[in-house]
């Protein structure tokens, strides 16, 4: 089974880029728009590796690793 990474970048184009990147090189990779979508989709299925902005809207990369 492929490691899970959860990749949180608020602008599509560079999210859909890094996450073909990241599936190209073998990962499986859950994309999350915000901090908000990452808490939502770490309740759902569990991940290996987070990958985050630290600047977002509504909650910045801190608040998302802490929560």
């Amino acid at each position: 089974m492929a490691p899970r990474i959860l990749l949180i970048e608020t602008e599509k184009h560079s999210r859909r880029m890094f996450a073909q990147l990241l599936r190209q090189n073998g990962y499986e990779v859950i994309e999350a728009e915000n901090g908000r979508a990452c808490v939502e989709q770490l309740f759902e299925q569990r991940v290996d590796l987070v990958i985050t902005n630290m600047i977002m809207p509504e909650m910045d990369g801190v608040e998302t690793i802490v929560a």
